[in-house]
């Protein structure tokens, strides 16, 4: 016997990427919109209302505690990607290439260190999933994409440049197996 069960269309909206995935990109959407909000370098990208929304909610969780204060906040986020679609969060056309890519180098390891090249792409992944969740949108507008391919490419050339002259290897993410330990892994 074959139940019947209803997927609205809310629930395929929230399924488009996996539970893990959906949860790097609610803290990395939360790093954009926060620096949205202080107006650093994603100056006006946040609607009035989602400005409004993220102020009250700051001023409501002023005096918790930090973990309490991070558990609210993603479930702000949360809230604001399923509204996404009718409560646009982002003012698209005030979204640019370059602002995203003058943020996204001030994103570095606890020690000042810059981070490997797949942390940020998973930022560029977070970034284009919270587009395509706005209505009309299947991710970044064509101009926008065109500049940040661009603009990611540079970035990604001079950050292998600055970790081989500070005495890195060169290489960014993993390396591929030696065929010595590909021997000992099949014994």
């Amino acid at each position: 016997m074959t139940t019947t069960n209803n997927i609205n269309v809310d629930e395929m909206r929230e399924a488009i990427v996996g539970g893990n995935t959906y949860n790097g990109y609610k803290y990395d959407i939360l790093k954009i919109i926060e620096d949205s909000y202080s107006n650093q370098h994603l100056e006006g990208w946040l609607t009035t209302g989602e400005t409004e929304s993220f102020k009250s909610l700051l001023d409501e969780i002023e005096n918790d505690a930090t973990r309490q204060q991070r558990l609210r906040k993603n479930e702000w986020v949360l809230q604001a990607l399923r509204n996404c679609h009718e409560q646009p969060i982002l003012n698209i056309n005030n979204c640019t290439a370059a602002a995203f890519m003058n943020w996204l180098q001030t994103v570095r390891d606890a020690d000042g260190q810059f981070q490997s090249k797949s942390a940020y792409g998973n930022r560029c992944a977070a970034l284009h999933h919270l587009f395509r969740c706005h209505a009309n949108m299947d991710g970044y507008p064509l101009a926008f994409e065109k500049e940040l391919k661009s603009l990611k490419k540079g970035f990604f050339r001079i950050l292998t440049s600055k970790q081989q002259d500070e005495g890195a290897n060169g290489e960014i993410g993993k390396r591929p197996m030696s065929y010595e330990l590909s021997l000992n892994r099949i014994n």
